[in-house]
């Protein structure tokens, strides 16, 4: 119906038809009863009837090919009533299961198939006397051999492994499933960190990962103009990375003024998190570095601006 026409008694809108007017409400619009197929009466707004098709109950939203289940009997679960409908079209119903008389909301595809592939059991019953469990002890998948079911959580069984490392790591049983169909690798959670950290490693060494900001690029041009050979990214020991290395021995740091706290600038200390953190991760850096046998040198932001990198080339030269 047109919106500039007005609603009277005896229109339908889909499923609703108008009985009665209401007047107007607070905001000025025309109120109807009307009645639905269904038999309930409702009270709309003239803007908001010209929209609707039913009054939105279960018996009328339910989809036209769709069956009533309410009162069958599907492999020990009573359909009591139904519930509401989803926002995928199924229709779901309140049950019972006449075993364990636990309640239960089930969907009309889900009851559907339990008819087919006869499923007599709800997961309550499956808890109790459990699912027909396909041993998996034994099985080797990667770094990981299954070595016992773990537990049953509402019906999917949980199985502990045992890693070539010695660690124990539990899974799914969809977990193992995924891994056999897309020959994929298991294995523990300390393994798992360490592939982690070489493959982070290989990819700042390939120089995939890390980008050279402006002050290391400076840097980066001042030695290769000096003839001094440098390697860009070093890692020692796979634990830190160091900005370059010199000589293979001379480890070059480039700091930024703000996040290194440069004691120029900020002669009380760090202030911020971010600076403390990284404060705290410059003196692990140094020792580890001095312990190992290296020597470190730091140049900070606002000496590379002014290209004062005189200090520097008096440590390489000597």
């Amino acid at each position: 119906m047109p919106h500039n026409t007005l609603i009277k008694i005896g229109d339908r809108f889909g499923k609703l038809v108008v009985i009665d007017t209401n007047g107007k409400d607070k905001f000025n619009y025309f109120s109807y009863k009307v009645k639905c197929d269904c038999g309930n009466e409702k009270n709309y707004r003239s803007n908001i009837l010209r929209n609707r098709k039913c009054c939105g109950c279960t018996i009328c939203r339910r989809p036209p090919t769709s069956k009533n289940l309410t009162n069958e009997i599907i492999e020990d679960i009573l359909v009591i009533k139904e519930s509401h409908i989803g926002k995928s079209g199924h229709v779901y119903y309140n049950c019972e299961c006449k075993n364990c008389k636990s309640k239960l909301k089930l969907s009309s595809n889900r009851l559907i198939k339990m008819k087919k592939e006869k499923i007599k059991k709800c997961k309550n019953c499956m808890d109790r006397s459990g699912p027909q469990i396909i041993n998996l002890v034994g099985l080797k998948i990667g770094k990981i051999t299954i070595s016992k079911l773990f537990k049953i959580v509402n019906g999917s069984t949980i199985w502990e492994g045992v890693c070539e490392c010695g660690n124990t790591r539990v899974f799914y049983k969809s977990q193992i499933n995924k891994a056999i169909k897309n020959n994929q690798n298991l294995c523990c959670h300390k393994c798992l960190k360490e592939i982690f950290r070489n493959n982070y490693f290989k990819n700042v060494q390939n120089k995939e990962f890390y980008h050279k900001n402006k002050i290391e690029i400076k840097t980066e041009e001042w030695l290769k103009n000096n003839n001094i050979k440098c390697k860009y990214n070093y890692i020692l020991d796979k634990l830190f990375q160091y900005d370059f290395i010199v000589n293979d021995n001379i480890l070059i740091e480039v700091q930024g003024n703000f996040w290194h706290a440069n004691p120029k600038i900020y002669k009380t200390g760090p202030i911020y998190e971010q600076q403390k953190e990284r404060v705290n991760n410059d003196k692990i850096k140094l020792k580890y570095a001095l312990d190992k046998g290296y020597k470190i040198y730091y140049i900070w932001e606002d000496d590379i601006n002014k290209n004062n990198f005189s200090s520097l080339y008096e440590l390489l030269k000597s």
